[in-house]
């Protein structure tokens, strides 16, 4: 109960809200696609499954950087008081 309590004094509103509105987004990134393309490409070695992956890996960062990125921006011009 206590948890709870803490939760609801320091997380505000507006933060509540923005996860609500960043989370689906982000769960709906192409980057899982973009894995899953780059694992289908996998051949010959272990190398190639060490390299494919590793790049898999710095996309899907990538995309995260930019959709967040994005979201800032909106936010920026929407003016909007995060405090």
């Amino acid at each position: 109960m206590q948890f709870f309590e803490r939760l609801r004094d320091t997380v505000g509103v507006w933060h509540f809200y923005t996860g609500m509105i960043k989370a689906p987004v982000f769960g709906a990134d192409r980057s899982p696609p973009s894995a899953a393309s780059r694992g289908l490409q996998v051949h010959g070695s272990a190398e190639s499954v060490g390299q494919l992956t590793t790049r898999s890996v710095v996309e899907s960062i990538f995309c995260v950087i930019v959709l967040d990125a994005v979201f800032s921006i909106i936010f920026l011009l929407a003016n909007v008081d995060g405090g």
